[in-house]
C-alpha cells in the first residue's frame, strides 16, 4: 500500500516538473517569436524612413527645359564640338542683322541724318570708356536671366602664348580681364554690351541733334547723299544690336547643320 502511494506521489511530481518545464520553453518560444518579430520584420522598413537626399545631390537633369535653357545647352555644345564653325556663325550671324536691317530701312523709305554716322564714329573710341556700363549692363541681365552666364564664351578669346616674364604685358593683362568677365557673366555681356552700345550711339546722335548740325557742310562739299547713306548704314549696324539676343540663340542649332553640311562637301 505504501509502495502504491509513493509510486503516485512520485508520479505527480514528475508531471508537475514536466508541466513546469513545458511552460517555461514555451515562455522561451514566445520570447523568441518576439524577438525575432521585432528584428526581422522592422528590417523590411528603411532605419532612416524620413531622410531625403538633398536634390543637389542625386535629382537628374530637368528633361524639360525652358526655351533659355535648351538654346544655352545648344550653344555650348556647338561651342564645344565645332569652335571654329561656331565662330564663323556668329560673325555670318551679324552681318545678316546688319544688311537686313539696312534693308528694312531702304524698303521702309526711312532716312536717316548724316549726324547719326557722326554719332557712330564718336562712339568707337568710348568703347573702353564705356567697359564699367558695359558690366553693370551685364551684371543687371545675369539677375534676370542667370541662364547666359553659363554660355561659354571666353574660349572664343585668342591666347597668348605663356612667357618667362615675372610680369605679364598690357596686352595679357587685358586678355586676363576679359577672360574672367566672359567667365563670369557668359552672353549677358556680350548683350549688355550691345545694348549698351545702341544706348551710347543713340544719346551721342540726340546731344548732335541739339547742337551743330553737319548737313549743310556736307551738302558743299557735294556729300549730302553720302551723308545720308552712311547715317542709314551707320543706323542699321546700330539697330541691329536689337537682334542679337536672337542671333546668338540660334546660333547653338545652327552651327550643327552646317557642320553636317561642311562635312559632306569634304
Amino acid at each position: 500500500m505504501r509502495h502504491t502511494f509513493n509510486y503516485h506521489l512520485n508520479l505527480a511530481l514528475m508531471w508537475r516538473r514536466v508541466v513546469r518545464n513545458s511552460g517555461r520553453a514555451v515562455g522561451r518560444v514566445q520570447d523568441a517569436q518576439r524577438v525575432y518579430t521585432r528584428i526581422f520584420c522592422s528590417a523590411t522598413r528603411p532605419a532612416l524612413s524620413s531622410f531625403q537626399p538633398p536634390p543637389s545631390s542625386f535629382s537628374p537633369e530637368d528633361p524639360n527645359p525652358t526655351m533659355l535653357k535648351d538654346a544655352v545647352n545648344h550653344f555650348n555644345a556647338a561651342l564645344k564640338d565645332h569652335t571654329a564653325i561656331t565662330f564663323g556663325v556668329m560673325i555670318t550671324s551679324d552681318m545678316t542683322a546688319v544688311f537686313g536691317t539696312y534693308a528694312l530701312l531702304q524698303a521702309a523709305g526711312v532716312t536717316i541724318s548724316p549726324e547719326f554716322a557722326l554719332a557712330f564714329a564718336a562712339s568707337r573710341p568710348l568703347r573702353r570708356l564705356r567697359m564699367p556700363l558695359d558690366i553693370a549692363a551685364a551684371a543687371f541681365l545675369s539677375k534676370y536671366f542667370p541662364e547666359l552666364t553659363q554660355v561659354k564664351v571666353s574660349s572664343l578669346m585668342p591666347a597668348l602664348p605663356p612667357t618667362d616674364n615675372a610680369n605679364p604685358s598690357l596686352i595679357q593683362r587685358g586678355l586676363s580681364g576679359m577672360s574672367s568677365i566672359m567667365d563670369k557673366y557668359g552672353a549677358c555681356y556680350m548683350i549688355g554690351s550691345r545694348l549698351m552700345g545702341l544706348t551710347v550711339v543713340s544719346s551721342i546722335y540726340v546731344a548732335l541733334l541739339q547742337g551743330v548740325d553737319i548737313l549743310p557742310l556736307l551738302n558743299q562739299y557735294g556729300l549730302g547723299d553720302v551723308g545720308s547713306a552712311m547715317g542709314t548704314w551707320a543706323a542699321a549696324v546700330t539697330l541691329s544690336s536689337v537682334f542679337y539676343p536672337v542671333t546668338l540663340g540660334l546660333t547653338g542649332y545652327i552651327v550643327p547643320r552646317v557642320a553636317r553640311i561642311a562635312g559632306k562637301a569634304k
